[in-house]
């Protein structure tokens, strides 16, 4: 069996991406729902009109609906290695600490119904980390479904040192059509928040000193809709992202970003918090909003020994990051025993899962 032609699927919350490994031009992207016709059927797609039902496998980073997430995969195989199928194997990069009952699935699905031929799974904070070029680290990944912190030691995560709350992607989208509402703005159709969306992403900052800034905010932003209308967006600009240091703008009582930062650090054991400190790496869109590096590093200084500098690195693309750090983790010659086997998954069935990946 050759590791270069196995399939790689990164599995996230707001898209699933996938290719051949050593083909980088077969990777694939899309959208991790389905839209339900009037007539009942599914279909997966990247363009949805108002008249569908949207349907989501994903509920707070954690897959609630398999039915769909197989449609999903469906799809995603099918756009990258057609009909042929059966030849490959596939390496599943999902959300830390997924219950037992999904993975368990997750193997049966491929081995019974995709008929691969060897299957592994891991998470997708350990492949960032392989992307990196490291083996520990905090990975802070903040993208559409869930804010998480990942202590991982010599290749394997700490499952008792994660840290996460809700506060995402898709909580700021949110919050930033509601207090858009106090402009006389109104975002209601699915287009019209995907545009709210776009708007966060493109105008939205986080605030070096939120507490100093928003007394003195009075610029106005204008900006242009598609159906020619202009609207005029002032203090929403840092009141939204300022939602991931300060959940409780929306009656959360979780953590702030930083916060589950340190928490999940001070879980893991004395003589690697140094270490863990000096090696962040974030990862998510979300950590992409301007001005997020200097106000996390800012917040982290304060919460730690003045002999700690924390360091983050977020150089390399975060968009196809998983499926790279999976081609990494494919040509280390050790991994070719790591594979779960058809034979094996025959002797043992499903369960075989939890003893082979937990990474």
């Amino acid at each position: 069996m050759s590791n270069e032609n196995a399939v790689i699927i990164d599995n996230g919350s707001y898209e699933c991406k996938a290719q051949i490994a050593n083909k980088d031009f077969s990777r694939q992207q899309l959208r991790s729902m389905v839209k339900e016709p009037k007539k009942g059927s599914y279909e997966c797609t990247a363009f949805i009109q108002e008249t569908f039902s949207l349907k989501y496998p994903f509920e707070n980073g954690f897959v609630v609906d398999m039915d769909i997430m197989e449609k999903i995969w469906d799809q995603i195989l099918i756009n990258v290695v057609g009909s042929n199928q059966d030849q490959y194997p596939v390496i599943l990069s999902v959300a830390q600490a997924q219950p037992k009952k999904f993975k368990e699935k997750a193997i049966q699905l491929f081995f019974e119904s995709y008929d691969v031929s060897s299957f592994y799974l891991i998470s997708g904070a350990t492949l960032q980390l392989y992307n990196r070029g490291k083996f520990t680290g905090v990975v802070v990944d903040s993208g559409y479904g869930i804010t998480q912190s990942t202590p991982i030691f010599d290749g394997f995560s700490l499952p008792h040192t994660i840290c996460k709350n809700n506060v995402s992607g898709s909580a700021l989208t949110e919050y930033f059509i509601r207090i858009m509402t106090e402009l006389g703005v109104y975002f209601n159709s699915y287009s019209e928040q995907n545009i709210a969306n776009q708007i966060k992403e493109q105008f939205c900052y986080v605030s070096e000193n939120y507490e100093v800034e928003i007394e003195k905010f009075n610029h106005c932003l204008p900006h242009e809709l598609p159906d020619g209308n202009c609207i005029q967006i002032r203090d929403q600009r840092i009141r939204c992202p300022e939602l991931l240091f300060q959940p409780l703008l929306i009656g959360l009582n979780q953590p702030g970003i930083h916060e589950l930062i340190i928490q999940s650090i001070k879980k893991s054991d004395l003589d690697l918090r140094k270490y863990l400190f000096q090696n962040i790496i974030l990862v998510g869109g979300t950590t992409q909003l301007l001005g997020f590096n200097q106000r996390l590093i800012n917040e982290l200084t304060k919460l730690t020994p003045l002999s700690i500098k924390p360091k983050m690195d977020d150089s390399s693309d975060k968009i196809f990051s998983v499926l790279d750090g999976a081609k990494l983790l494919l040509g280390i010659s050790s991994f070719q025993s790591m594979w779960i086997e058809r034979s094996l998954y025959d002797e043992y069935g499903p369960s075989i899962v939890n003893r082979y990946c937990w990474g």
